[in-house]
């Protein structure tokens, strides 16, 4: 009964943090994109479209993502075999807010290259 009692914890626990995981990828992705005006304007979406349409491409992706975290968890940097998580998500975030994949590559480097570029001004501040 305890053994049964320590396995049910450690699963709940995996999920918790797999889950977790899932949630914080869907809000980097609705930062990126749902909160940039640019990216929106271009897109022609809105912000409540553009996140229904990021968490749909999450859930879609699921797989792939936590595969892409066991990896991160575990130091591993293999080689990605067949679909990776972001073609899985892009594909699936462009269908969903529909744009062909030329537009919303034209829509979405502007808005990732802003967030890079905040990040990057984030660690300098965290630095000095």
């Amino acid at each position: 009964m305890f053994r049964l009692a320590v396995l049910l914890v450690m699963l709940v626990s995996q999920n918790a943090l797999a889950q977790s995981f899932l949630d914080s990828l869907a809000a980097t992705y609705s930062d990126m994109f749902c909160e940039h005006e640019g990216f929106l304007e271009c897109a022609e979406a809105r912000k409540v479209e553009c996140a229904s349409a990021i968490e749909h491409s999450v859930e879609r992706c699921e797989k792939l993502a936590l595969q892409m975290y066991e990896e991160i968890e575990t130091g591993e940097d293999a080689e990605p075999t067949g679909e990776s998580f972001a073609d899985c998500f892009s594909t699936t975030f462009a269908n969903g807010m529909g744009l062909k994949e030329e537009r919303f590559d034209s829509c979405s480097i502007p808005a990732l290259r802003d967030h890079q570029n905040k990040l990057r001004e984030k660690l300098r501040s965290e630095r000095s």
